[in-house]
């Protein structure tokens, strides 16, 4: 898959068109910036823990990725009579005054 990308990305730079020679420069600047953005976007998705938890440099060497264990939904919850979510306060739950809602806004 990343050589696939890789190889159609630098196929496509090949067919840039040409304009003067400061355009050029300028665009290659820019297209270079482009892969350099994509690439650091996979390895920063490896490294932190936004997408893969600690397990990033196992799931970026092995290319699997452990699914969390099937959470109960909030239909399944309301269906068997257990919380789905801790229960809110009667202060969260209360509805805006009319001064509080924003114009061009209709009150449910």
């Amino acid at each position: 898959m990343r050589t696939v990308a890789y190889a159609r990305f630098t196929e496509n730079k090949k067919k840039l068109p040409s304009w003067d020679e400061k355009t050029d420069k300028d665009v290659a600047v820019y297209v270079d910036g482009l892969m350099d953005w994509m690439v650091g976007n996979v390895h920063w998705s490896y490294k932190s823990e936004r997408y893969f938890g600690k397990s990033g440099p196992e799931v970026r060497e092995t290319r699997v990725v452990k699914l969390l264990p099937k959470r109960k939904t909030v239909a399944a919850a309301l269906a068997s009579n257990m919380p789905a979510v801790p229960a809110l306060t009667e202060a969260e739950m209360s509805p805006l005054s009319s001064a509080q809602i924003p114009v061009g806004f209709a009150q449910a």
